[in-house]
C-alpha cells in the first residue's frame, strides 16, 4: 500500500509541475503574440488612442480569449479524466477511482492563468507606451 500511495503522491507532483510548465507556456505565447501585434497597436496608438486605452483594450482581448478556453478546456478536461479513469483504468487493470471535483484546485488553475496571461499581454504595451507614438511605429516597421 506504501508503493501505491507513492505513486499517487508523485504523480501529484507531476501535476503540479506540468501546471507551471503550462503556464510559462501560456507566458510566452501571450508575450509573442503581443509583440507580433505591436505594428496594428502602435498605428492605433498613432492614430490618437491613449495608453490607458490600449491597455483596455488589450486587458479585455486577453480577458475574452481566456474565458472562451476556459469554457471549452474545464469541461473537456473533466470529460477526458472522466474517460480514462471509468474506460482506460478500468480496461487495463480492472479497478477504477472515483474522481473528485475539486473547486479549490480548479479556481486557483483559473486565477493563475488569466494573471499569466493578462501579465503577458501588459507587458509589450507597457513598453510601447513609454516611447513617442512615431517611434514605435517607426520600430514595428
Amino acid at each position: 500500500m506504501r508503493v501505491f500511495d507513492r505513486t499517487f503522491s508523485i504523480a501529484d507532483k507531476l501535476g503540479n509541475i506540468t501546471l507551471i510548465i503550462a503556464l510559462f507556456g501560456i507566458f510566452f505565447a501571450t508575450v509573442a503574440g503581443e509583440v507580433s501585434r505591436q505594428k496594428h497597436v502602435s498605428l492605433l496608438r498613432c492614430l490618437g488612442m491613449s495608453g490607458r486605452e490600449l491597455i483596455v483594450m488589450g486587458g479585455l482581448q486577453l480577458f475574452v480569449f481566456g474565458a472562451i478556453a476556459i469554457v471549452i478546456a474545464m469541461p473537456l478536461g473533466l470529460t477526458l479524466a472522466s474517460l480514462v479513469v471509468d474506460i482506460v483504468i478500468k480496461q487495463s487493470f480492472g479497478w477504477t477511482l472515483e474522481l473528485k471535483f475539486n473547486p479549490a484546485d480548479y479556481m486557483f488553475s483559473i486565477a493563475t492563468t488569466m494573471i499569466a496571461l493578462m501579465i503577458a499581454g501588459a507587458i509589450p504595451v507597457f513598453r510601447m507606451i513609454r516611447k513617442t507614438p512615431m517611434k514605435i511605429l517607426r520600430d514595428a516597421l
